[in-house]
């Protein structure tokens, strides 16, 4: 596991923080379950994707591409291009809901989750790696191939944290049980060799 404490100044993580957590943050829905047909209230966190490269952008985009890109580049990775930056809060809820295992995206690249506050809800981590070759999407590959992941490790929400990973490994977020909310930033990217 690769992860790195207190990846932003106290200045860029504040700032960062607010941006996140204003009230004039605009948050939409997103499903969770993929494979699951079973209706679960708990079945959705809430994302804002900050930049999307080739598709779109917001205002946030400029801030978030440099304060990640910078913290990815000092993390000792050789930083290629950023794919995505997509902001995610989970809500609490009663129990743990496991989100089902996904890759963000079907193609080389790695992923980066930048913690924002301390929380339960744990990130998990698969041993389970998402192959290309197969020419299926992830989904169909993970119902043909996967079905059941075995867990490789978690990492804990921390303020001020990021841990990276080969993006092609399944993965799950966790919703939290103890704090209101739980604040991530995912990012896709690809590294030089």
């Amino acid at each position: 596991m690769n992860e790195v404490l207190n990846v932003w100044s106290p200045y860029v993580f504040d700032k960062i923080t607010e941006l996140m957590t204003s009230p004039m943050m605009p948050w939409y829905v997103c499903i969770t379950d993929y494979y699951n047909e079973d209706e679960n209230p708990h079945n959705h966190k809430w994302q804002h994707i900050a930049y999307h490269k080739d598709v779109s952008d917001t205002y946030m985009a400029p801030w978030l591409t440099m304060a990640v890109g910078d913290a990815i580049s000092r993390s000792g990775q050789n930083l290629d291009e950023i794919i995505r930056v997509r902001c995610s809060t989970t809500t609490i809820t009663p129990e743990n809901h496991v989100a089902d295992p996904h890759v963000d995206t079907d193609f080389p690249h790695m992923t980066a989750l930048f913690y924002l506050n301390d929380s339960d809800g744990d990130t998990i981590v698969y041993k389970d790696v998402y192959d290309e070759s197969k020419r299926l999407d992830q989904t169909e590959y993970y119902k043909q191939y996967v079905k059941t992941p075995t867990v490789d490790y978690t990492v804990t929400p921390q303020a001020n944290k990021m841990c990276w990973f080969n993006g092609l490994t399944y993965h799950s977020s966790n919703s939290p049980t103890t704090v209101a909310k739980r604040y991530i930033i995912n990012v896709n990217y690809t590294i030089k060799a």
